[in-house]
């Protein structure tokens, strides 16, 4: 089943897949037909549309509502990092570049220690770090 977006009612729409590669470069669509790369490999290209996807929902934050099934990054199977970039570019938007890089790194520890699944935990880790470095 395809989760659907913010704002549709019915049955979602087709979608064509929005990571791509082509010449041994990785690439992402955005909606408005841009296309963004090239990247490295899979995991590079995912972390950049993490962070795509988290700052285009805090420009979009003030025009949501409460809507529990909007998960951006759902079609991509990246819902996860996006969560832990929103939170880190919302820190960012509302205390400054300082306290996003201390919450990063707090977030980063809290991580590691959790015990969560490891996988999930790791591209967790590598999505903050990648926001992290984006910064420096």
């Amino acid at each position: 089943m395809v989760a659907k977006r913010y704002g549709e009612v019915d049955n979602p729409p087709f979608r064509t897949q929005r990571l791509f590669t082509e010449n041994g470069q990785w690439y992402f669509d955005t909606r408005e037909g841009t296309q963004v790369g090239p990247y490295h490999d899979i995991n590079e290209v995912k972390k950049a549309l993490a962070v795509f996807l988290a700052q285009r929902l805090l420009i979009a934050q003030s025009n949501r509502d409460s809507d529990e099934s909007f998960m951006p990054g759902s079609q991509d199977g990246i819902e996860y990092m996006v969560k832990e970039l929103f939170d880190y570019y919302l820190e960012y938007k509302s205390k400054g570049q300082t306290a996003a890089l201390l919450w990063g790194n707090q977030r980063l520890r809290e991580l590691l220690r959790s015990g969560e699944d490891l996988a999930g935990c790791s591209a967790r880790m590598d999505a903050i770090r990648y926001a992290i470095n984006l910064e420096s």
